[in-house]
């Protein structure tokens, strides 16, 4: 059957299809059937693997844990000074940078200003205070 448009009908193509997934299913190997031998063999050989991995994960971490705890383990003989040696008092201990802190003019920094008085902090000329003047106190108004 021949469509409209000059090409392959609806049937015409079907069959080519079908016969384009037979080829492709013969050049594909063959996977076991679902519940064979075969199938439940690769699947205990993944899972074991899968095991083993993460297993040998877990020892190499517990042996790093190990190999830290060893190396970081504090040494007994360390861990009290013998009464002979004296030891520093934190009243005594300067920190490394203190001369960092010793910066010129540092006595003005720690020092309290002193401010003089001055002698008149009046205002002078016309930016004056101007008085308040009561409206019953008012100047009499001269004569024009």
């Amino acid at each position: 059957m021949i469509a409209e448009n000059g090409g392959p009908g609806e049937e015409e193509l079907r069959e080519l299809f079908q016969a384009l997934r037979r080829e492709e299913q013969r050049s594909v190997p063959g996977s076991p059937a679902p519940g064979s031998l075969a199938l439940i063999r690769e699947r205990r050989t993944r899972v074991r693997r899968r095991l083993q991995a993460w297993a040998l994960a877990g020892c190499a971490c517990a042996a790093m844990l190990i190999a830290t705890v060893l190396i970081r383990r504090p040494d007994p003989s360390n861990a009290h000074p013998s009464p002979d040696v004296p030891v520093a008092s934190i009243t005594q201990w300067r920190p490394p940078t203190e001369f960092l802190l010793e910066t010129p003019g540092r006595a003005m920094l720690y020092a309290t200003p002193v401010l003089e008085m001055l002698p008149s902090l009046e205002p002078v000329g016309p930016h004056r205070r101007q008085q308040s003047r009561n409206p019953a106190q008012t100047e009499p108004s001269s004569p024009r």
